[in-house]
């Protein structure tokens, strides 16, 4: 995870002088309402270019007021990865013994929404943001080749 991290803090210190980011909008704007978080964030990622997910995020709750100074993007993805993770969805299998989660092999819902949680873990290190996926330590090890 660490190296993640390193390697994101990086990526986001070269990008600033990479022609790749879009010097109109160099940031990646995300407005939803906070009854249709999962939707809306789905919807406005799968409108977006590969290098617009690497842009510094800001959120924004639609009616409400509050200035994403970092505390509102934070919140956005604790309500996002709590919603996304409840067992109403099917695409989680969580075990009491061990207090993590694994992939539903019979979930209904479709790969978009497994896409969606690559997009957010990758957008949550690009933005330094910490967010709790339960997964075995297996799976880590796996992602980082360990």
């Amino acid at each position: 995870m660490q190296f993640a991290l390193n390697e994101a803090v990086h990526q986001n210190l070269s990008s600033i002088f990479s022609t790749t980011i879009d010097p109109v909008n160099p940031i990646l704007a995300l407005f939803v309402r906070r009854d249709h978080i999962v939707q809306d964030t789905l919807n406005q990622l799968s409108k977006q270019k590969r290098d617009d997910l690497k842009k510094p995020l800001k959120v924004m709750f639609i009616g409400e007021d509050a200035y994403d100074a970092g505390g509102v993007k934070k919140e956005f993805f604790m309500l996002l990865i709590r919603e996304i993770l409840d067992l109403k969805y099917g695409m989680f299998t969580y075990y009491d013994e061990t207090h993590t989660i694994w992939f539903n092999d019979q979930t209904l819902e479709g790969e978009e929404m497994y896409k969606l949680i690559g997009e957010l873990c990758g957008l949550a290190i690009y933005n330094s943001i910490i967010i709790d996926l339960p997964f075995p330590l297996a799976l880590y090890k796996k992602i980082t080749q360990r």
